[in-house]
C-alpha cells in the first residue's frame, strides 16, 4: 500500500518499537517480524479508505492480533 511520507514514517517508527519489544513481549508471531508492513500495517489498514471521515471507532479484539491498530484517517 501507498501512504503519504509522513505516515510511512510513523508506520516505520512503530514498526521498530515492535522489533524493539517483541523479545519482552510476545507482541506477534516471531516469523512475521521479518515483513511487518505487509504482515501487519498493510492488513490492518486496508479497509480504512473505505470508512466514512469523521467517525470514531474502537477496535475490542479477543487480545491476539495485531497491537494497536493503526488507521490512517
Amino acid at each position: 500500500m501507498k501512504y503519504d511520507a509522513e505516515l510511512q514514517d510513523k508506520f516505520e517508527k512503530y514498526a521498530q518499537l515492535l522489533r524493539d519489544w517483541q523479545p519482552r513481549v510476545n507482541l506477534v508471531a516471531p516469523s512475521t517480524l521479518g515483513d511487518i508492513q505487509h504482515r501487519h500495517i498493510d492488513d490492518s489498514t486496508q479497509l480504512a479508505g473505505y470508512l466514512p471521515k469523521n467517525i470514531t471507532i474502537i477496535d475490542l479484539g479477543s487480545g491476539a492480533g495485531f497491537p494497536a491498530v493503526p488507521c490512517p484517517r
